[in-house]
């Protein structure tokens, strides 16, 4: 009985503890009493604050790692842009180097020294000289009126033989023609007063002789170039210069005779050469260039007029090194017939191709324009 009284306040008790235990007041080491459920929510802070502390310093290590990467990718995207414009610098000037030795191997051309020699190209070397400085002028070949004869009989009377006609080349004393004269009834002989040609005829057997020409001959061996000598020309030229005469066909040098007044009061004079026509190459009626020489003046450099070629729009000779020949442009002051004066762009001393240059030219061009296709 005893015992069962003891059991009712042990279960009470206990019943009593599992209603209080969840609220069971718990001592803090730091001496201040806490519930379960805050020191439940203490963890779940603590929990939650270390959470966000772990993702704060995830966030942050990741910020830095992106800061990292940035920065990696700035650097890499840095160096990739140096190394790219590096690059293009690098193409640039090699493409710049490639153009201009390009350019270079273009105003050049090589010619072996047999090839050379084959094509007929032949070379000077450039130094001073004399220039001859000259007015042009313009005239005709004409018979010299000493070398031409009017011929006529000495009596009247019959031509009883003519021995010659037009175009014959007589010797001096040949017979042109027989005449019988009226009065002694005699015959004589008219003959060749010196080696010409028969350029007119007005006599026939059987016709009578008077004062009219009966032959005209005419000596060609020397004719007479005859020019023109206008106003503003008259100043520079004189009797005793030396005269370059030109057709399509000849040239020629020789000195001006003399100069005469033109006839029915034109407007200039008539300057007269003589001509060596020998050779029968100049025929009267020709039209003439003449290039009077009213100066000559020493120059430091000249160059032969038969090398100067137009390249690109300059006047250009082509230097000689070895096997290649290279354009070099010039600056370029007077000229005469054959030889022109060099301002600047070359040096004394330089070989320079003279006959056939336009070969040396085309082979360049030539060049340039297969490898601009």
């Amino acid at each position: 009985m005893k015992n069962k009284q003891m059991i009712k306040p042990l279960i009470f008790v206990g019943l009593l503890g599992a209603f209080l235990w969840p609220n069971a007041i718990l001592a803090g080491k730091d001496g201040h009493v806490h519930s379960a459920q805050e020191s439940h929510q203490n963890e779940i802070d603590k929990h939650a604050s270390h959470k966000e502390e772990v993702h704060q310093e995830s966030r942050h290590e990741g910020n830095d790692e992106h800061d990292e990467h940035d920065e990696h990718d700035e650097h890499d995207e840095h160096d990739e842009h140096d190394e790219h414009d590096e690059h293009d610098e690098h193409d640039e000037h090699d493409e710049h180097d490639e153009h201009d030795e390009h350019d270079e191997q273009v105003d050049r051309s090589e010619i072996s020294a047999e090839l050379a020699q084959k094509i007929g190209i032949t070379t000077q070397v450039a130094k001073s000289g004399i220039l001859n400085l000259t007015k042009t002028l313009h005239g005709v070949v004409a018979v010299d009126p000493s070398r031409m004869t009017h011929i006529k009989a000495r009596f009247p009377g019959l031509i009883t033989k003519v021995k010659v006609k037009v175009g014959d080349q007589v010797k001096k004393g040949q017979i042109l023609a027989e005449i019988e004269a009226n009065q002694s009834l005699k015959r004589y002989q008219i003959r060749s007063p010196f080696a010409a040609m028969v350029i007119a005829r007005h006599a026939n057997s059987g016709e009578l002789a008077d004062q009219t020409t009966l032959f005209t001959l005419a000596n060609y061996d020397q004719v007479l170039a005859e020019f023109k000598v206008f106003p503003n020309q008259m100043a520079s030229v004189k009797k005793g210069q030396w005269v370059t005469v030109s057709s399509e066909t000849e040239t020629d040098r020789s000195r001006i005779n003399y100069l005469l007044a033109s006839q029915n009061q034109q407007p200039f004079k008539i300057a007269r050469v003589t001509l060596d026509n020998e050779q029968g190459g100049w025929a009267p009626g020709v039209w003439l260039t003449g290039k009077v020489s009213v100066s000559e003046a020493e120059v430091p450099l000249l160059v032969d007029n038969r090398a100067i070629q137009i390249f690109e729009g300059s006047s250009v000779v082509f230097i000689k090194e070895g096997e290649f020949y290279e354009a070099r442009p010039l600056k370029l002051g007077h000229r005469d017939d054959v030889n022109t004066q060099v301002l600047s762009g070359l040096e004394a001393g330089s070989v320079y191709v003279v006959e056939n240059s336009y070969l040396i030219k085309a082979d360049i061009e030539k060049s340039s324009a297969a490898h601009e296709h």
